[in-house]
C-alpha cells in the first residue's frame, strides 16, 4: 500500500484494504492501491469513532 509515512493506519484489511488518516483526511485504498479521500475534521472524527463503536457493539450483540 502507498500510505503516506505520516499518515496514521486506522486499519488494515488482510486482503490489503486500508484505512488511514492524515491533515484531516481519511484514505481509503483498495488492494489495487485506489484511493479515496474523504476530508474530515476533529467533530467528524468523533461522530464516526461513536457510530462505528455502535455499529460494532450492535453487529456483536446480533452475533454478526
Amino acid at each position: 500500500m502507498n500510505i503516506k509515512t505520516d499518515a496514521t493506519l486506522v486499519y488494515q484489511h488482510p486482503d490489503g484494504f486500508t484505512l488511514a488518516f492524515n491533515d484531516n483526511v481519511l484514505t481509503a485504498t483498495d488492494d489495487n492501491d485506489n484511493a479515496v479521500h474523504i476530508p474530515i475534521g476533529s467533530t467528524g472524527l468523533i461522530a464516526l469513532g461513536e457510530l462505528l463503536t455502535a455499529v460494532g457493539k450492535n453487529r456483536e450483540f446480533h452475533g454478526c
